[in-house]
């Protein structure tokens, strides 16, 4: 989604998705059912996103500020499920080409 309303795409069973993107838009947001959101800021010279979704969990009966913690843990991993991907094939960019921030409750 671009600006958190407009639909550029869907995935496919997969999770593959092809989407045109208008040239001045630097941010995409991506959500599905069962994940948390994820926002990147998309750098120059980028044609293909390559993103590790997390899944997201129910916490019952505790803050939200552990709930964070929780999730930031699982984020720090991120770097290396996506070299994982790599390994197996899944993806093919050695680096990503967006950053990404973790986004807290």
């Amino acid at each position: 989604m671009i600006n958190d309303s407009i639909e550029v795409s869907k995935t496919d069973i997969d999770g593959f998705f092809e989407a045109e993107i208008p040239i001045p838009v630097d941010k995409l947001l991506f959500k599905g059912i069962g994940l948390d959101p994820a926002t990147i800021e998309i750098t120059d010279n980028c044609n293909k996103l390559e993103v590790v979704m997390m899944y997201t969990f129910t916490y019952d009966f505790i803050s939200l500020k552990r709930v964070d913690k929780k999730r930031k843990k699982r984020y720090k991993k991120l770097p290396e499920i996506y070299k994982t991907a790599i390994d197996k094939g899944i993806f093919e960019m050695i680096h990503p080409c967006y950053i990404r921030d973790f986004e807290p409750y």
